[in-house]
């Protein structure tokens, strides 16, 4: 985890709109026809491969639960490519880290991003440059591509090993980031709330005017179908 700087260029879903602030864990939009993600220059048109299939979700499996006053986000993870985010998630969660923080970014249409601490308070200079001094994880990059529901680990801008807490959820498929941040998990349920929040005003710097808070994040098995 994991979606995620604001330099003047572009990154995690980078595409169309950037936030502004050294040292933040934001994936960068491109106000372009055709963004790319930070760090990463885009040769022309993307490379397009045969992604690995989402495996199939089996009963009793474990999954990420988040709740906020709109509702629940249910996640399904990935170990099978990205193991380390994991792990690094579900132990967050069962810490209780998350419960409280906020989703504080948004760019309509294309993602919304959470995960850190600092938007437990009211300065919303300092949503998305999240703490230093939080673990770091190296990269987990795969074919599995980035499509609507993927939830991806964010970074610090061209870093590709910088991924802490923070991770954003994808509204909508976009190939140039494949590969290029960690897909550890996809939404099996709650993504009309992902695309709400993706459609909420927000400042000039890409910030949720209205943050949405993650009331309680949690583990539970998948009953199955």
């Amino acid at each position: 985890m994991a979606f995620l700087k604001h330099a003047t260029a572009s990154l995690v879903i980078l595409a169309c709109f950037m936030m502004t602030g050294c040292g933040s864990n934001d994936p960068v939009v491109k106000k372009s026809p055709s963004p790319s993600p930070s760090g990463t220059p885009r040769p022309g048109k993307p490379v397009v491969k045969t992604a690995p299939p989402i495996p199939k979700l089996q009963p009793g499996e474990e999954i990420a639960v988040i709740e906020t006053a709109q509702g629940k986000i249910k996640i399904q993870l990935f170990s099978d490519v990205a193991p380390k985010h994991v792990e690094h998630f579900k132990k967050l969660i069962n810490e209780g880290f998350y419960n409280g923080i906020a989703f504080h970014r948004a760019v309509p249409n294309l993602i919304v991003q959470g995960g850190d601490p600092n938007t437990k308070g009211n300065d919303r200079s300092k949503w998305g440059i999240a703490d230093s001094t939080l673990e770091k994880l190296q990269a987990e990059f795969s074919d599995r591509a980035i499509v609507k529901g993927t939830v991806a680990a964010a970074r610090n801008g061209y870093d590709p090993h910088s991924a802490s807490t923070q991770f954003f959820i994808c509204a909508s498929a976009y190939p140039d980031w494949n590969g290029q941040y960690t897909n550890f998990g996809q939404v099996i349920e709650g993504m009309s709330q992902v695309q709400a929040m993706t459609k909420a005003p927000t400042d000039d710097r890409e910030l949720l005017k209205n943050k949405v808070v993650m009331k309680k994040v949690y583990l539970e098995k998948d009953a199955g179908k």
